[in-house]
């Protein structure tokens, strides 16, 4: 009986998450995060490929439930040698302690070397891009919180070349 009972108090109780103290995303926070996802190239002819991600973030939290931050953003496409660098701006809104969505804007470099016949040049190209996503975060102690981000961008080069990216990212981030 009294196993019983110890299992139904441990049952019912709510997950000690972060015991050692107060969760807050006010303030200052930095983050790293690593992934991937599949890149659509809207170029004529292109396939979409799969890539690598990694990504970097400074920013505060304003309210207890809105991040604003910078990120410098490595997207990496192995299989055609190419990656772009971006630089965003964005924020995330918490809807509830642990559920987020967020926005950004920002610029973005795509390079690329190509091997014609005889020969190999680089294309380079800056352009501007949109990302959106949404996600989850949850503190593992009171500094550090732990999560995934599920997003899509659009980096536009000029008329005719952009790049469509569906991407999961887990990250860490320290408040």
């Amino acid at each position: 009986m009294r196993k019983l009972v110890v299992a139904a108090i441990l049952l019912s109780a709510p997950p000690a998450l972060a015991l050692d103290g107060y969760q807050d995303r006010r303030g200052l926070f930095a983050g790293l995060g690593f992934g991937g996802g599949f890149v659509a190239p809207a170029a004529e002819g292109a396939d979409n490929e799969v890539g690598e991600r990694l990504m970097l973030r400074l920013g505060g939290g304003v309210a207890e439930n809105i991040t604003l931050d910078v990120s410098m953003d490595f997207l990496f496409v192995p299989d055609i040698d190419a990656r772009t660098i971006s630089f965003w701006g964005g924020g995330s809104f918490y809807l509830v302690p642990q559920a987020f969505v967020r926005a950004a804007v920002g610029i973005a470099n795509f390079s690329r070397e190509v091997g014609p016949a005889g020969g190999v040049s680089d294309i380079s190209k800056a352009g501007l891009g949109l990302f959106v996503g949404a996600g989850f975060e949850m503190f593992v102690n009171s500094e550090l919180a732990a999560g995934f981000t599920l997003g899509f961008e659009r980096q536009q080069f000029d008329d005719d070349q952009s790049l469509n990216v569906v991407s999961g990212l887990i990250g860490i981030s320290w408040y």
